[in-house]
C-alpha cells in the first residue's frame, strides 16, 4: 500500500482536469497555473484517515478527515497560483502513519492553462 501510495503521489498533479468557471472572469497571470479545487482519490482497498497535503514555505496545509476506500475528497477553495513550492503529503493507513515529503512537479511548464484547474492526487 505504502509503495503504492508513493508511486501515485509522485505524480501528484499530473491528471490535471481542466474546469472552466463559466460565470466568472478571472484574470490569470500569462503561462501561470491556477488551482480551484484538490480531489484527494482513494484507489486502495482500505480507508485512509488524516490525508494532509501541507506546504511548508508558506505554513498552510488542506486535508481530507477520512477517506473511505475507492472513493475521493473534494476540497474547495479560493483560487491559488501554483507558485513551484514543495509539498508533503502524509495520512494514516492502517492505525500507521505514512507520508511522502518533499514533493515537487518535474515538468509544470507543461501543465499551463488559461482556466483554473482541478488537481487530482490518486
Amino acid at each position: 500500500m505504502v509503495n503504492t501510495m508513493h508511486s501515485l503521489l509522485n505524480i501528484l498533479f499530473a491528471s490535471l482536469l481542466t474546469a472552466g468557471l463559466a460565470a466568472c472572469s478571472v484574470s490569470a497571470r500569462p503561462n501561470s497555473l491556477e488551482i480551484q479545487r484538490l480531489i484527494v482519490v482513494n484507489e486502495s482497498a482500505r480507508a485512509l484517515d488524516e490525508v494532509k497535503i501541507y506546504v511548508a514555505k508558506i505554513r498552510e496545509f488542506v486535508s481530507c478527515g477520512y477517506i473511505l476506500a475507492n472513493s475521493e475528497c473534494s476540497i474547495g477553495f479560493p483560487l491559488r497560483e501554483y507558485q513551484g513550492n514543495r509539498f508533503d503529503v502524509s495520512w494514516i493507513d492502517n492505525g500507521r502513519a505514512k507520508w511522502v515529503k518533499d514533493i515537487r512537479l518535474s515538468e509544470e511548464e507543461n501543465l499551463m492553462s488559461a482556466e483554473p484547474v482541478n488537481a487530482v492526487i490518486t
